[in-house]
């Protein structure tokens, strides 16, 4: 059974090479791997790209604040963990973050 999850971060990000056209240009990589079990089987891989073209504004928030990004995905009932794995093009750097889809044990006696 699939459902649809909105996944939002922020990113603390910090363009060493970003160009300036009259907006602060760069590009994001951002795969989201869902993996179905603790042994690493399975996973489901769901990839996208973001363009970003920024306003000086816009560009000198992100900085001070972070680039806050959103997507919708499809979440398998039935994964175990997400995966978010972010990359700058222009540089290769990467950043990860893990959300464990486990329930809490029963604490209750």
């Amino acid at each position: 059974m699939e459902m649809r999850a909105k996944i939002t971060y922020t990113l603390s990000y910090r363009p060493t090479h970003g160009k300036w056209d009259g907006r602060w240009t760069g590009e994001l990589d951002i795969a989201y791997v869902q993996q179905a079990a603790p042994q690493g089987t399975g996973a489901a891989v769901t990839k996208q790209q973001i363009d970003l073209k920024l306003a000086d504004e816009a560009y000198r928030k992100a900085l001070d604040m972070g680039f806050v990004a959103q997507d919708d995905l499809n979440a398998a009932s039935s994964a175990y963990r997400l995966r978010v794995v972010v990359r700058d093009v222009s540089t290769g750097a990467t950043g990860t973050v893990e959300i464990d889809r486990r329930k809490p044990a029963n604490t209750a006696k």
